[in-house]
């Protein structure tokens, strides 16, 4: 940062040419960890207000579940929990390839 400030770059250079490649290994950890936290609020959801008024907190695992135990359509239920893990690992493995670059230069 000292250096950056003795060549003459200003805040928001600093901020977009070093801090931010310095944080990409951060934030994609945490937006990968947030995500999986995210998908597994079906506890929470289903705890507190049993799918909420009007389906607004439908989560995927949510719609799975209901999928499973009100409409008592388990094939229907598997195949979206078969799909659900792949869809999962590819939105990681975007994350991971559009943040976290590691040994990358920006010029």
């Amino acid at each position: 940062m000292e250096a950056a400030r003795l060549d003459g770059a200003n805040t928001r250079q600093q901020l977009f040419r070093i801090i931010l490649p310095l944080l990409r290994p951060v934030i994609a950890v945490a937006l990968i960890v947030r995500g999986i936290d995210a998908a597994r609020a079906f506890d929470t959801i289903v705890i507190q207000t049993n799918g909420g008024p009007q389906s607004a907190p439908t989560t995927l695992i949510l719609l799975i579940y209901r999928t499973t135990v009100r409409f008592g359509e388990q094939g229907l239920a598997s195949a979206m929990s078969t799909l659900y893990l792949p869809a999962m690992l590819a939105v990681a493995n975007v994350a991971m390839r559009m943040i976290w670059r590691p040994g990358s230069e920006q010029s």
